[in-house]
């Protein structure tokens, strides 16, 4: 859209969070302060309330460093600025966020002429903002670019009003100025489709591990059992999707950095950091719900799952090698949170079986995204602790743990344990070739760079896994499960 005819009028005054960025500057250098230690919280609250908002501000602008190389900003707004400062328009990023803070993460943009902030005393939002700018050029002296009801007085004060958000939201906000707003972008506060995305509604596959317990001790037909395990199931499908949007505010800065994952969500401003902030506790709220009805044991071990998935996203995925133990230790956890729920006994066989089984695709996942890193570049994974020189070890261990679960599977085979469950055991031994066989498929796949980061999504999808897995069914039907 044009500019209207302004009379030699050069001007423009454009804001900054929600506008220009498509997030919060505030948000980000929150997150940046207190995910990586999150006791910060009581420091952050005492700065609250001894300098309020701008308070805030001003300490965390002193604390933190965001790249605003990286920042996911609004393309259309960005070249409408650039359009109207080829013209010979003065560019004034005028700005509730610190002066400081957003100097540092628009210092990149040679279109911004000056920046005019929030201080130490005054926070830079709706009437001071718009008293600032007409202080500055005078009544009617500026054009305005914004996208909240914070705005409304800045747009009446301004020569012309420019929109950034849904038509639905800009009529709204023309019926209380008064006035009609010309729109330059469409972005949306919140993303439906984003939200889905960042929940990962396909990694709850993985939850169906809580079921495993029931089904090895083959209690198929108890349905007390399958009622007492099925709502931890649903807890366990909300907690993840906690968990992974809690991995995905704390990866922001490694994602926006990563060729593929800068398009996820919030790395590419397409959801809010404060809307995942509220998802998360929607997500643990419904999960504790949900949890509860199968009992006190089974709600405490599901909050504990979340615990766990919390300190690994935080803390321990940054220490190469532990990172994977207790990776796949969530895993096995799983089927143990099943057997609690269901008050059925675990196998030892399954639990050693599990641990060395995953521990292998976990080092799988590392290897794929140690060998994704480009020849000219990193050197090392971004908040993984890995370098590009762990790449045989974590080949070689993940392999060794792959070929190891076989071991522990044929020992169960040739143990009491299955006889005592299946009428003819000898038929499992089909089971332990399909796991053979797979194991060194995807790893043959992953030195191809033919294999997903996530093994377990490409499990899901790949033709020949669903396959060997319908061959293993078989063959435990053939086996004849003793009830």
């Amino acid at each position: 859209m044009n500019p209207p005819e302004n009379g030699g009028h050069r001007v423009l005054a454009v804001d900054l969070d929600g506008t220009l960025l498509k997030g919060d500057l505030l948000w980000e250098n929150l997150l940046a302060y207190l995910l990586p230690a999150p006791w910060r919280i009581g420091t952050v609250g005492a700065w609250c309330f001894k300098g309020g908002r701008a308070g805030l501000k001003a300490k965390l602008a002193e604390r933190t460093v965001v790249d605003g190389g990286l920042l996911p900003w609004n393309r259309e707004v960005v070249e409408f600025c650039e359009a109207r400062a080829a013209e010979g328009w003065t560019i004034v990023l005028a700005t509730a966020s610190h002066e400081k803070a957003a100097r540092a993460v628009t210092g990149h943009f040679s279109f911004i002429a000056r920046v005019i902030g929030s201080d130490e005393s005054v926070n830079l939002k709706s009437e001071c903002k718009a008293a600032r700018l007409v202080a500055e050029f005078g009544p009617g002296g500026f054009d305005y670019v914004g996208d909240s009801e914070a705005d409304l007085p800045v747009w009446k004060a301004a020569r012309a009003a420019w929109f950034v958000g849904t038509a639905a939201k800009g009529r709204r906000f023309e019926r209380k100025l008064g006035q009609p707003l010309g729109r330059i972008s469409n972005q949306a506060g919140l993303s439906f489709r984003g939200l889905v995305t960042a929940l990962r509604p396909h990694q709850w596959l993985k939850n169906l591990l809580v079921f495993f317990p029931v089904l090895m001790a083959h209690r198929w037909t108890d349905y007390a059992c399958w009622r007492q395990v099925g709502p931890v199931f649903l807890a366990l499908c909300c907690m993840a999707s906690a968990s992974y949007l809690l991995n995905d505010l704390s990866d922001l800065d490694a994602d926006r950095r990563h060729p593929r994952k800068k398009s996820r969500p919030f790395a590419g401003g397409e959801l809010t950091l404060p809307a995942g902030l509220l998802s998360i506790l929607i997500l643990l709220s419904l999960g504790i719900g949900l949890a509860s009805l199968s009992g006190r044991a089974a709600l405490a071990a599901t909050a504990a799952y979340f615990l766990f998935t919390a300190l690994y996203s935080l803390v321990l995925k940054t220490i190469p090698v532990l990172d994977a133990v207790f990776l796949s230790a969530l895993y096995t956890y799983r089927m143990v949170l099943g057997g609690i729920a269901g008050s059925v006994m675990i196998s030892a066989w399954l639990l050693a079986f599990s641990t060395t089984f995953f521990l292998g695709l976990a080092f799988l996942k590392r290897y794929v995204e140690l060998d994704a890193l480009p020849v000219q570049g990193a050197e090392r994974l971004s908040r993984r602790g890995y370098t590009r020189g762990d790449l045989g070890f974590v080949q070689m261990t993940g392999i060794s743990s792959g070929f190891l679960s076989v071991v522990v599977l044929a020992l169960y085979l040739d143990s009491s344990a299955s006889s005592a469950l299946y009428a003819t055991p000898h038929w499992l031994w089909a089971i332990a070739l399909a796991l053979l066989l797979w194991i060194m498929r995807v790893w043959f796949l992953a030195g191809r760079k033919q294999m997903h980061d996530d093994p377990v999504w490409f499990a899901a999808k790949d033709p020949v896994t669903l396959g060997l897995a319908v061959v293993c069914v078989a063959v435990v039907v053939a086996a004849g499960p003793l009830r």
